[in-house]
């Protein structure tokens, strides 16, 4: 150590030194090491290439990214750089960048059953159905109990209606794989079959069983369940009648740009349907859930400079610090969307979980409108529980049906108060109307955006017209409006009975039948 100390030009030496505490487990002394080894030796992609295995091991997926990209950039050839590149960008749900990354790998290493799998995954998601089924086939070549493969062709024959071989394919993982996650996963998409064959008890225990296992999987995740509920309770208290902070950015407009749209409401109410008939209007450009205000949120106390919490700090910002947030949060619409017109295009921030953040929003955008998803709380609750959600603050309410009707309660109670006190301009639709009456709900929609309805806004379904979704939605937006997830709920009543008193207050706030 001490030798190190006094000769840092050794970028080996602090190579190794990284490594090692790594395996170790000492992940912030590792991340030091090897930053000095990258800062000291720009051009060794081994450098990079460690560091950016400590920093998805930390969450830091972003700087994973970054430091997988510079390991490439000095040795394209780095197939492993590829290979676990791929993997954060799926899970970023940049598909199409995953799906070349995978596809290079094979291209030098064309045995790697791992990468024939992690490929015919992409693109299922991507609706490449024959490409994704012969991937996985190729993958079962080289590895004939490939779960990932198999995972694949499970989802491949539910989309095609051949459930027995659905079940046939996830029974098998759930009975082989000693990956928890994937089995976990493997018991979910069991009970997506299982809910298709009308076996709703069964599935309701396959969906269970899946949460259980993730359950465990995630406790020592750096996610805790009430960081959320926490959040909610203060943003009520600070965004209440005179103490709202943001009434002072009242003045704070531009002429450069249209106001955005924010596009909010519980998940799984079906706000990725609705963006996808959004898409098709020419002057509507969607985010597709790009956490933009969440980055805006932690960027905020720094501003400042002081060690205040989010949202307390908002009572320090004066007008001309609300100036700063909006041309930030254009800065970072510029960076990430390509295809934007500031001059013409109307920008839909479609992020659900924003609803909790309202409070800020209308800071930052007093100009703003903001459209509001509705659900019956029942089928949202049951949709939610139902989901293989990836871990964050917000999904890890998800692992069980009471969190999950709690977290629903008070993210709801938030948006009522919200409506009742804060200055916003509001239209709230629910999905069933949507179901039952496509054009009066569709037009009702576009008339609050103050934009012409478009002829083909029916036709968002169709492969010329659709963009790709990346959601747990991906499959079901690809088909025309059906009705089978209204009244889902009706299925699985005897397991939602023990909640429907603390979800009574909603149903009969959003006008449905109790």
């Amino acid at each position: 150590m001490e030798a190190v100390m006094e000769n840092h030009a050794d970028t080996d030496i602090l190579l190794g030194l990284g490594i090692i505490e790594a395996a170790s487990g000492s992940l912030d002394v590792a991340r030091a090491w090897l930053e000095k080894a990258c800062n000291l030796n720009t051009d060794n992609p081994r450098c990079y290439l460690e560091l950016a295995g400590i920093l998805r091991q930390q969450q830091d997926i972003e700087g994973a990214i970054e430091n997988y990209q510079m390991a490439i950039s000095l040795n394209p050839g780095l197939t492993v750089a590829h290979m676990n590149l791929a993997g954060l960008l799926m899970s970023s749900n940049l598909m199409d960048d995953a799906e070349y990354h995978y596809s290079y790998v094979i291209e030098k290493e064309p045995n790697n059953a791992n990468a024939y799998a992690n490929l015919s995954q992409v693109q299922e998601i991507l609706n490449k159905t024959e490409e994704a089924r012969s991937s996985a086939a190729r993958a079962l070549e080289l590895a004939p109990n490939h779960a990932g493969a198999f995972m694949t062709l499970g989802k491949l024959d539910r989309r095609s209606r051949n459930y027995s071989k659905a079940v046939e394919n996830f029974s098998r993982i759930i009975s082989t794989s000693t990956d928890a996650s994937v089995k976990s996963l493997a018991h979910i998409e069991l009970g997506h079959v299982l809910d298709k064959l009308g076996q709703y008890d069964a599935a309701y225990s396959e969906f269970t069983n899946g949460k259980i296992i993730w359950a465990g999987i995630t406790k020592d995740f750096p996610f805790d369940k009430s960081y959320y509920r926490e959040r909610i309770t203060r943003n009520r208290e600070i965004f209440s009648g005179s103490r709202n902070p943001a009434a002072k950015s009242a003045a704070v407009t531009d002429n450069v740009r249209h106001e955005p749209v924010f596009f909010v409401g519980f998940p799984r109410s079906g706000t990725t349907l609705v963006e996808q008939i959004l898409r098709q209007h020419d002057d509507i450009v969607t985010t597709g859930e790009l956490p933009l205000i969440d980055d805006i949120v932690r960027e905020i106390p720094a501003m400042q400079g002081i060690d205040r919490p989010y949202p307390e700090c908002l009572h320090d910002l004066s007008s001309d610090d609300y100036a700063v947030l909006r041309r930030m949060y254009w800065s970072k619409v510029d960076t990430v969307i390509e295809d934007f017109s500031s001059d013409s295009s109307v920008l839909v921030d479609k992020m659900p979980l924003n609803i909790v953040e309202l409070g800020l929003i209308q800071g930052i955008f007093p100009g703003s409108r903001v459209l509001v998803a509705i659900r019956d709380p029942r089928d949202v609750c049951l949709s939610c529980f139902m989901q293989a959600f990836k871990p964050n603050p917000a999904m890890i309410n998800f692992l069980n049906m009471r969190d999950t009707v709690d977290f629903y309660a008070d993210v709801m109670s938030l948006w009522i108060h919200y409506s009742m006190t804060l200055p916003v301009s509001w239209y709230q639709y629910r999905y069933e109307d949507l179901i039952d009456d496509f054009e009066t709900t569709t037009r009702g929609i576009f008339s609050f955006l103050g934009l012409e309805y478009p002829e083909n806004a029916s036709d968002f379904h169709r492969p010329g017209d659709r963009k790709t979704v990346i959601t747990p939605s991906y499959q079901d937006v690809s088909t025309p409006v059906y009705t089978r997830s209204k009244a889902r709920w009706r299925n699985y009543e005897k397991h939602l009975s023990p909640y429907i008193d603390k979800l009574a207050p909603f149903l009969e706030h959003f006008g449905y039948s109790s």
